[in-house]
């Protein structure tokens, strides 16, 4: 805040912070967004979704000290549960910068110039839709579970491989800046529709916008706690919106050789879930996910030199699949009893945390 220049009124980054029950954790996420010393003014955007604990007196404080900087809405109903997403628009509503970035409550920055760098990039480099860096994460006793990358990213527009694996967004949303001028709330809320996860649908979305680039540094936590949103939403809310959201996103692809890219990762998401149906038990769900998936044979039909995609689970076969549903299941239960492999350590998962 030392070196701001401008018109505070006038913000160049727009921070939208998320809150609900971060009571343990809320002061160090205000403190990293506070402890920015960048050379323009920023507005730091707070929601706090209906908190039943003391997150909404302690962002107060903030605000007493910080009128100006900090401009918190505080909800006496939770929206989230009311629509996934209306939070969205309430806070790109809102947004006056240049450019946004993300870091909710449970998170936060440890780098004071980490705004600066990613807008002074994004301010040389007109190409580049997005900048992000790599983050930590700490468990609820700030203990380091997982520590970043050192290596610079870049992934080209389009580049829906880079997307998925996680080049965009490869430290997560606390990471990320963007231009504000580059998305459109309508298109990203019919992207996000009944999603439980939010930033990978983001991610996916300003892939189609423009390039992005990854500091070669770590500037942020992620905290991987059991109130955590990632702990809350269970394995088949992560994959139904990788589904979901790659369905939806085809309209904006007109390439035919990203359509295979895309199809492709498809086909790999839906063996993950069935695997994972059939490692949890869930023998109901597993019939009614693999019907319609069996009916849907093109659907299903995997894309010559994709094959490698699925070789984590060289025990489905995909013609056995379309025939047989019974032999499927008999397969799927030796796995169930004999194999040591989990979906909660396959890295497709991992990189979503």
């Amino acid at each position: 805040m030392i070196n701001w220049k401008g018109d505070i009124t006038i913000p160049i980054v727009s921070v939208s912070c998320l809150t609900y029950n971060h009571e343990k954790y809320i002061d160090d996420a205000i403190n990293g967004l506070l402890i920015q010393d960048t050379n323009f003014p920023i507005e730091i955007l707070i929601h706090d979704d209906a908190s039943n604990d003391n997150t909404a007196e302690i962002i107060r404080r903030y605000q007493t000290l910080y009128p100006n900087i900090i401009k918190p809405i505080y909800q006496t109903e939770n929206q989230y549960s009311k629509d996934k997403g209306v939070i969205r628009k309430i806070q790109y509503g809102r947004a006056h910068g240049k450019y946004i970035a993300y870091c909710e409550g449970d998170d936060y920055w440890t780098d004071p110039s980490k705004l600066q760098k990613q807008v002074d990039f994004l301010e040389s480099h007109l190409e580049y839709v997005a900048c992000f860096h790599y983050t930590d994460t700490v468990n609820e006793d700030n203990e380091i579970m997982k520590m970043s990358g050192d290596k610079s990213m870049v992934c080209y527009i389009g580049d829906y491989i880079s997307a998925i694996q996680g080049c965009f967004g490869k430290g997560s949303t606390l990471s990320v800046v963007f231009r504000s001028n580059k998305i459109s709330i309508n298109e990203l809320n019919e992207l996000n529709k009944d999603c439980k996860i939010g930033d990978w649908p983001l991610f996916l979305y300003l892939s189609l916008k423009g390039k992005a680039y990854t500091l070669p540094e770590a500037m942020g936590v992620y905290r991987n706690h059991n109130a955590g949103v990632t702990k809350i939403i269970n394995h088949l809310d992560f994959f139904q919106t990788r589904i979901l959201v790659m369905h939806r996103i085809e309209k904006y692809i007109s390439d035919t050789e990203n359509i295979k890219i895309l199809k492709s990762y498809q086909h790999r998401v839906y063996f993950r879930k069935l695997n994972w149906l059939i490692l949890s038990g869930n023998w109901h769900l597993l019939i009614k996910t693999l019907i319609p998936l069996i009916k849907a044979k093109k659907e299903l039909k995997l894309i010559d030199g994709y094959k490698h995609d699925i070789k984590w689970v060289p025990e489905f076969d995909l013609d056995i699949m379309k025939k047989n549903i019974i032999k499927t299941i008999v397969i799927g239960f030796k796995n169930f009893i004999v194999r040591s492999h989990r979906i909660d350590e396959d890295p497709l998962y991992l990189n979503n945390k």
